[in-house]
């Protein structure tokens, strides 16, 4: 087993965290240079939320629908937020399905301007990316 980190950055940070080396490998996921960690304050509407940030596209092989069912058998459930930043064929799906499964509404938006994807992951508590095999 191993460990997929996005950046060096991010493997250091978790290895420092933990006090330790870990059996891993650096994947870039392609982020570009104007995502860099910067603070800012959550928006109003994200204060209180455990915000968990997945970009893509939405199709069957992205596998959202793993991510809305672990959410929605989550004790804290209703503190959690989602955001899928993309879009896709099922846009239409997806939302009928976390609107029957989640606590929370889901966020489902495609964000043209680099601004508001940077806003979103500064705000975000959790970065995912999956993909059925």
């Amino acid at each position: 087993d191993s460990i997929h980190y996005p950046t060096q950055f991010i493997k250091e940070t978790f290895e420092n965290a933990v006090k330790k080396q870990t059996n891993a490998f650096v994947i870039s996921n392609g982020v570009k240079d104007i995502f860099k960690p910067c603070l800012s304050e959550k928006p109003d509407y994200l204060k209180d939320k455990f915000c968990i940030l997945f970009t893509g596209r939405y199709s069957k092989e992205k596998s959202h629908k793993v991510l809305i069912d672990a959410v929605s058998k989550s004790k804290y459930n209703s503190k959690i937020q989602l955001i899928f930043a993309g879009c896709g064929p099922l846009e239409k799906h997806l939302k009928k399905y976390s609107a029957k499964n989640l606590l929370t509404n889901l966020f489902l938006n495609f964000l043209k301007k680099k601004t508001l994807l940077k806003q979103l992951i500064t705000a975000t508590c959790m970065f995912t990316q999956q993909k059925l095999k």
